[in-house]
């Protein structure tokens, strides 16, 4: 039997997160109305409308809740 553990990142707004990843922190600021493309639509959003979670080798954008896309989180 082995044992599996899935980690999950808490979601944060596109216009301010926080990547803790790595040991050091780091915050990034975008101005809301930045484009960004989403992951789960592939649309273009004004960062204001997308929210973030932050992986070591990735940033995943996502439609924030009643902006965009219906899809939700993966």
């Amino acid at each position: 039997m082995s044992v599996v553990h899935i980690y999950t990142a808490p979601s944060q707004p596109a216009t301010e997160f926080i990547d803790r990843t790595h040991g050091d922190t780091f915050t990034f600021r975008l101005a809301p109305q930045a484009t960004l493309y989403t992951d789960c639509c592939r649309v273009p959003r004004q960062a204001r409308y997308v929210r973030v979670q932050v992986y070591a080798d990735y940033f995943y954008r996502w439609c924030a809740p009643g902006h965009g896309c219906k899809k939700g989180k993966r």
